[in-house]
Formats: C-alpha cells, sequence, structure tokens
C-alpha cells in the first residue's frame, strides 16, 4: 500500500472514532462488537498480576470487562484521543496512550498478554503490528487477534466494498493470512476457533 493511500485510512479511521467517542459504547457499533468481545472473554486467560495490552482499545470497554474477571495491570492504545480519554475517565486505574499500532509507545518485553477486538482490519500494516507485538511481548507471551470471519467466496466479494468504509477499514482477513503474518514475525499459534462470523487466532510468541 502506498504512503498515500495508508494515509487516507489513517485519517478516515482516526476522525470517525474521534467523532463517535463520547457516545460510543451506547452505538449500534458497540453493541455489534460485544459477542465478540464476549466470546474472547470466555477464552482468555490472564495469569495473575500479568500486564495486558489492548491495541485499538477505543473506549476500554474490554479492558473494564476484563477487569471483573481477572486481577492485572492493564494498558490501552488507540488512533483516536477521544477514545483515549473516555478510556481514562471509565478505567483511571489503568494507562492508556494515543498510538498507532504500527509504533506503540511502550518498552520491549513490557507485556504478558495482547488482545486486539475487531481493529486488526484498521491497521495500515500487519506485517508491522505483528513485529510490533513481537517487541512488546514477553517471552512466551499471547497475543489474541479477535475479528470478524467470512467464507472466502462472500469475503472476495465484501473486500471489493470495505476499503470504501468511512471508518478505515482495510480488508477482511483469511484465518491462514493472519497465521502466515504471525508465523512469519516469530510467533507460533496457540489456537483457533471460529464460531459464525467470529474468529479468534492466539499466537505466542516463541
Amino acid at each position: 500500500m502506498s504512503k498515500e493511500k495508508k494515509q487516507i485510512f489513517h485519517d478516515r479511521s482516526k476522525d470517525s472514532y474521534n467523532s463517535k467517542a463520547i457516545d460510543f459504547d451506547h452505538s449500534l457499533e458497540a453493541k455489534l462488537m460485544l459477542p465478540f468481545k464476549k466470546k474472547l472473554l470466555s477464552l482468555i486467560s490472564i495469569p495473575e498480576n500479568s500486564k495486558v495490552l489492548d491495541v485499538g482499545c477505543a473506549s476500554g470497554s474490554f479492558l473494564n470487562m476484563l477487569s471483573k474477571q481477572f486481577n492485572f495491570e492493564g494498558y490501552g492504545v488507540d488512533i483516536s484521543k477521544n477514545m483515549i480519554q473516555q478510556a481514562q475517565v471509565s478505567n483511571p486505574t489503568m494507562h492508556f496512550e494515543t498510538a498507532i499500532s504500527e509504533s506503540i509507545p511502550f518498552s520491549d518485553n513490557s507485556f504478558d498478554v495482547m488482545t486486539t477486538n475487531l481493529s486488526y482490519h484498521h491497521f495500515e500494516n500487519v506485517q508491522i503490528f505483528a513485529q510490533e507485538a513481537f517487541r512488546l511481548l514477553k517471552p512466551k507471551g499471547l497475543i489474541y487477534i479477535n475479528e470478524m470471519y467470512s467464507p472466502e467466496f462472500l469475503r472476495g466479494f465484501l473486500n471489493i466494498f470495505v476499503p470504501l468504509s468511512p471508518a478505515g477499514c482495510i480488508k477482511i482477513f483469511s484465518p491462514d493470512e493472519i497465521i502466515n503474518n504471525f508465523e512469519t514475525n516469530g510467533f507460533k499459534k496457540h489456537s483457533f476457533t471460529q464460531s459464525g462470523i467470529i474468529q479468534i487466532i492466539t499466537f505466542q510468541k516463541l
């Protein structure tokens, strides 16, 4: 993808979510995302006192959900500064930064667990994101990629229109595309779950 195209997707995503931030948790989009988050919540395991980073955290709702079930130190990053402000208000004991997925302002080997919920399809360079995840995770750390699943025949059709989204969506990824990306960048597949339109792929840092 050219630099100019990346900037278009970046600006669309940032502007869209800045404008939605105040009422996002009550929006139709948030309601549509909730089954994805609940599914991940039913699968995820967070060791006691872990450091957890949610990438594309939006208003911080998933970290809030996790905190009701696990004891951990929570961090979040999002492209939208307005979303980060909302996340900080909702989760005052956690740590939030405005950042893109390809340049996350935390130290190497900082986190035990990383998550991303319906954000991967917004990332302008998923290869660089996988490299960032490898840098940020501790050895044997896990990353959970929670994304929309679509069968191949439908995915090809939808991907004609997905890049036109005003929210800065780039494409729907197949499981193989996600797996190949992370396995190429220092991870092994830990688990794969597909339920209806939900796919959750977990990777472990080698």
